[in-house]
């Protein structure tokens, strides 16, 4: 396999209270790093002098990177990374996601009244096209909710679908009318 991405340091860089992607690649990225590290021995060692060396000694960067990031916290690294112009983004866990402030820039979370769950939270589309714009049309299928449309659209008969659904080859959950 190709080493820079078997490396066991690719991957997200832990740091006092989260974790940060980064990508120190070109000499002033490399030179911000390692003075913000405070490791000006790695701009003296030849594995790192230049673009081509460093890019040939990938691995070794991402675990200086890997054993630095810890020292500071993911905003103190992102203030860092967005001053040094180093492209980097933090690492969402399952609540940031909800205050994101890209996702709710874009509205990419929104409620909705669902026929049993009552008010939901769902995602907007990822997708946006200028000429057939995205909308929501319906929740998911209740589970086996599609499946006597699917089996009628696929050639079988009333009776038939009736027969897999009692003898249990079928579960079919249905919605109940709401008064």
């Amino acid at each position: 396999g190709y080493a820079r991405v078997l490396s066991a340091d690719r991957k997200p860089y832990p740091t006092k209270d989260g974790y940060v992607c980064a990508i120190v690649y070109n000499e002033k990225h490399w030179i911000a790093f390692a003075n913000k590290i405070a490791r000006a021995d790695l701009l003296a060692d030849p594995r790192f002098a230049t673009q081509a060396l460093r890019s040939n000694n990938q691995v070794s960067i991402q675990k200086i990177i890997a054993e630095a990031t810890p020292a500071l916290t993911t905003a103190e690294w992102l203030a860092f990374f967005d001053e040094a112009d180093i492209p980097a983004m933090g690492v969402n866990d399952l609540d940031d996601l909800f205050t994101d402030p890209h996702l709710a820039a874009t509205g990419f979370f929104t409620e909705r009244e669902h026929p049993t769950e009552g008010r939901i939270r769902t995602m907007a589309s990822p997708f946006e096209f200028s000429a057939t714009p995205t909308t929501f049309r319906t929740h998911a299928p209740l589970l086996g909710g599609d499946g006597p449309a699917v089996l009628a659209e696929a050639g079988f008969s009333a009776s038939e679908i009736s027969d897999l659904e009692a003898s249990g080859a079928m579960s079919v959950t249905r919605v109940k009318a709401q008064a």
